[in-house]
């Protein structure tokens, strides 16, 4: 089985990986360079950013092993992986068996894709009530609920996480009076940060702090910076008294 599925969220990446290609043993691909975006098959953000988002993760790094066809990155969040990447003229002329997108703005342009190389279709729903191609898919991979019945094909199923070495539980937590959230860009979401503030300042005897970047927002003073690799983020977990998890957009899944 030959997969090739968009890449909008290193850890999302990682989960398709740890099914589709360690538990399954199936090759996966993700797409890389702009011709991408140029041609309509990748989408993501354009209302909100233009091309800034498609740039971030259809360019091709000076780090990359690049051929001119396929692309290898050695992977700096999860350092024991090497992701395998394909540009545009090649994948178009590669046999495909599965392509799916994982994020409403590419559906539109990686279901013409599937049609021009004979692949199916389908796509990852990872937001609760999210509004994919369903008419378009041939299946849906849900790793959320989902308030209405799909018109194709579907699976609830957990993303699964490293257990073993990365996300497991270790108590007592070291740091007894310590409150963080890990969600990127917490800050700019608006009304659930000015939850956390009003707390946090309410309750000054407790260790308070906000890991992962906070976009557009300017950083406060509970501003702990971002985490790298994921192993760090399970370590600052396990040592955390309490995680603070609330948002009104940003990471579906956390």
């Amino acid at each position: 089985m030959r997969l090739l599925i968009d890449f909008h969220h290193s850890d999302l990446f990682e989960s398709h990986l740890l099914l589709m290609a360690d538990r399954y043993g199936w090759e996966v691909w993700r797409p890389i360079g702009m011709e991408w975006w140029d041609e309509g098959y990748w989408q993501f953000e354009r209302e909100y950013h233009g091309d800034a988002v498609a740039k971030q993760y259809l360019q091709v790094w000076d780090s990359d092993l690049d051929s001119g066809a396929i692309v290898y990155r050695h992977d700096k969040t999860h350092p024991w992986r090497e992701l395998r990447m394909v540009r545009l003229d090649v994948a178009l002329s590669m046999d495909w068996d599965v392509v799916i997108s994982s994020v409403p703005d590419n559906d539109a342009g990686l279901a013409r894709f599937a049609k021009q190389v004979g692949a199916t279709f389908g796509v990852h729903v990872g937001n609760e009530a999210q509004f994919s191609a369903f008419g378009q898919a041939a299946f849906a991979l849900c790793s959320a609920r989902m308030p209405y019945a799909l018109p194709c094909p579907s699976v609830e199923y957990h993303q699964p996480f490293d257990t073993d070495t990365v996300f497991y539980h270790d108590y007592p937590p070291v740091e007894s009076k310590s409150v963080a959230s890990f969600i990127q860009c917490f800050a700019e979401n608006q009304v659930p940060y000015a939850e956390f503030l009003a707390h946090a300042r309410r309750i000054p005897d407790m260790d308070w702090k906000v890991y992962g970047a906070y976009g557009g927002h300017e950083e406060d003073e509970f501003a702990c910076g971002n985490l790298e690799p994921v192993t760090e983020v399970g370590r600052r977990m396990r040592q955390t008294r309490v995680v603070w998890h609330s948002k009104a957009w940003s990471d579906g899944f956390g």
